[in-house]
């Protein structure tokens, strides 16, 4: 429903983090509230929607678009959650390791949906690497 939505108006969905950034719970901390604020701020007076195609790079395992470049007030470590493992002392395999095993939890937890999923939603499922 959300999809057909989307698709009738040319709506975005965006995903904002605003939970644990630079490392998993326990090890990272919460993202600043003025962060988020400030993503929130950029969805409403366009600046996200009027980024071209070539200002974005898809994650690996969870296909997300991120920003190459900073978005007013929000530093790249949050926009770019390697980079935040990175700067906080994680190692990239740790990040990837942990991104494979929430790829993995939601691959179990979607078989028992995905038969009533469309192709392109079963698609777009993460791809652990």
């Amino acid at each position: 429903m959300l999809s057909a939505k989307l698709q009738t108006f040319g709506a975005n969905a965006w995903l904002i983090n605003s939970g644990w950034v630079g490392g998993p719970y326990g090890v990272g901390d919460r993202c600043k509230l003025k962060f988020t604020r400030a993503l929130i701020d950029a969805i409403h007076d366009g600046t996200l929607d009027a980024m071209p195609e070539s200002e974005w790079e898809t994650t690996q395992v969870f296909g997300l678009k991120i920003p190459k470049k900073e978005i007013k007030g929000v530093p790249m470590e949050i926009l770019r959650p390697e980079t935040a493992w990175l700067a906080s002392g994680q190692t990239k395999e740790a990040y990837i390791s942990k991104c494979n095993q929430l790829a993995g939890l939601f691959n179990e937890s979607f078989v028992e949906y995905s038969d009533r999923a469309s192709p392109e939603v079963v698609a777009a499922a993460p791809k652990a690497i």
